[in-house]
């Protein structure tokens, strides 16, 4: 699969800024909190050094979530449970009024109609 670095970068920077927006925190604390806990990574400047590397291992992958593209939101959901698992399980619960399905279908601006049927 080619990737196109420049969009997985925009597209990682985006989805920090939804989250920072749906958290209500600090962009800063944001990013810290989406590389930490949904994408594994000491830091967001990790996730865009793998990107720029070409890495896209592990969930790197999620900088290629993309609302038009079905292979990647199969990806997506094939590692919904381990993404919910993680955001449950951190400090993220506690900052968002929502469901952990809620934020990360957000955060990563897909539909819940997508994903029915």
């Amino acid at each position: 699969m080619s990737v196109n670095k420049q969009k997985l970068l925009e597209n990682v920077k985006r989805q920090g800024k939804r989250f920072a927006d749906l958290l209500d925190i600090p962009l800063n604390d944001a990013q810290f909190l989406l590389a930490k806990h949904i994408y594994k990574e000491n830091s967001f400047k990790d996730i865009k050094a793998k990107i720029r590397a070409g890495k896209v291992t592990e969930r790197i992958f999620l900088a290629s979530v993309d609302p038009e593209s079905d292979d990647m939101n199969t990806h997506f959901l094939s590692a919904f449970g381990d993404l919910l698992l993680s955001v449950g399980n951190s400090p993220i619960a506690a900052l968002y009024p929502g469901s952990a399905r809620d934020l990360l279908m957000k955060t990563f601006c897909l539909s819940e109609e997508k994903f029915e049927g």
